[in-house]
């Protein structure tokens, strides 16, 4: 019979741990605040076996990528959500202070551009012919010349946290206002695209034979130049719980699958199918062509991280804390458990996958040998309500494998806890960004005591 792999330090059962409920009012006084010190939020970005990343304690780093020794680290008046973009020799990257960065490789400032009010940004910066497209919660959607001179700007209504996708001479990005926008090169309306909510899913895009041209984080390491695509499909989420199918030309629906929670993951397009997670708490693999449903996986927490494909397997990050490895056929092969969430969406280098956590690691996991070659620590652990929601593994760098059987991931008595969470609705800031656990409608949190298992079992 065919078995999975968990990378743990121990056999040893557990109980799990007993979250109180909160009311209300505590939840309204908690919700919405960015995680203090080193949680990793950021993707990674590898250049020349460099590997560069933002964290919360308002750092972005840079570290060997053979052994995970800090090279530099440059400091920001905010954490840094956005994943860098690194083009030649420049460092590109917008803060959640207000400013968006340029950074020489060997971390000096070149220059930084403001924002104006209420300008923190989230959105990781496209870099296209000389040109650098990002948003901004002001609601603009930016673009800049090499030189950090802005170009022009294009009001949204309301914030834009999704990295920009470039095609067919189109800027084309999704933001807060319920609306998906693709703008010339030059700043001029072509279409938008009306969705029932929110959205933070970065867009990707296949051409007509569902090749993917486009998606997060691409091109974060390199100018892909002028591409051009006839009769593509765009594809990104929403928070009204649909992936949505539209056509690059003229913006027109082409299909939408509905998941069971909100999608903040940004889409991949492999193989003919569109790979993404929800908050449903599963990550779903569809027919690129018709949005069909073609088999979905659960995971034991929310999945806003992006997924990567390589090598014919399936790689992305759930809330429960664990980075999980699948066949294209959504078969479970392995997973690895942090110590916190995991929103943060893989990077993969010369086999070997860069991932961070809300428990201050970044972790480098080699996918040949499976071992945890090193993990590097930012700033000290997060002083927030995840905190106290889930159990922080103190050191697990001596890592073993341990064996499981499929049937206990069908068993309903394997899962150790349940989260209640409140739909998310229309209005201002239903869902912020996975940088914390709450919502604006208020969250009532529980552990359900269940069978007892290993503390590295898959959920």
């Amino acid at each position: 019979m065919a078995t999975y792999e968990t990378i743990g330090r121990s056999d040893e059962e557990y109980e799990p741990p007993i979250i109180e409920e909160r009311s209300k009012e505590e939840d309204k006084a908690k919700k919405w605040t960015i995680p203090e010190g080193g949680s990793i939020e950021s993707s990674v970005t590898v250049v020349d076996k460099i590997v560069y990343f933002g964290a919360c304690d308002k750092h972005l780093y840079a570290l060997s990528a053979k052994d995970g020794k800090l090279l530099w680290k440059f400091k920001t008046g905010g954490p840094v959500i956005s994943t860098p973009t690194i083009i030649a020799d420049t460092v590109y990257f917008s803060g959640n202070d207000g400013y968006f960065y340029a950074l020489a490789k060997t971390g000096e400032l070149k220059w930084r551009f403001r924002m104006g009010s209420e300008g923190e940004s989230f959105s990781s910066p496209a870099v296209v012919e000389g040109k650098i497209f990002f948003g901004s919660h002001n609601g603009y959607i930016y673009c800049l010349n090499l030189d950090g001179k802005e170009e022009w700007k294009y009001r949204t209504g309301h914030r834009v946290v999704t990295s920009p996708a470039v095609v067919n001479d189109m800027v084309i990005v999704p933001s807060y206002d319920c609306n998906c926008y693709a703008i010339t090169i030059d700043g001029r309306l072509v279409w938008k695209f009306v969705m029932g909510n929110s959205s933070g899913s970065s867009p990707a895009i296949a051409d007509n034979k569902f090749n993917e041209i486009w998606r997060f984080r691409k091109f974060s390491n390199k100018d892909p130049g002028k591409i051009r695509v006839s009769s593509g499909l765009v594809f990104f989420g929403s928070w009204d719980n649909h992936l949505y199918a539209i056509d690059i030309d003229d913006g027109r629906r082409a299909w939408d699958y509905i998941a069971g929670g909100l999608i903040g993951s940004s889409p991949t397009v492999a193989n003919g199918c569109v790979y993404v997670g929800s908050f449903d708490n599963h990550i779903h693999c569809l027919d690129a062509e018709d949005g069909r449903a073609l088999w979905k996986v659960r995971t034991g927490g929310q999945v806003d991280s992006s997924p990567v494909v390589h090598k014919d397997m399936i790689y992305f990050g759930s809330f429960d804390g664990s980075i999980y490895a699948l066949s294209l056929q959504g078969e479970r092969s392995w997973n690895f458990l942090t110590g916190g969430l995991v929103g943060s969406s893989p990077t993969i280098d010369n086999d070997i996958l860069f991932i961070g956590s809300f428990d201050t690691y970044l972790y480098a996991l080699d996918l040949m040998t499976r071992k945890l070659p090193w993990k590097f620590q930012t700033g000290m652990p997060f002083q927030s309500q995840v905190k106290d929601q889930f159990k922080l593994i103190t050191d697990i760098t001596d890592h073993r494998f341990t064996r499981w059987k499929p049937e206990v991931i069908k068993s309903k008595a394997s899962y150790d806890f349940k989260i209640d969470t409140a739909k998310p609705v229309a209005g201002d800031q239903p869902y912020q960004s996975s940088n914390t656990y709450q919502s604006n409608v208020g969250e009532s949190y529980r552990v359900e005591k269940k069978k007892k298992r290993p503390e590295f079992g898959f959920f």
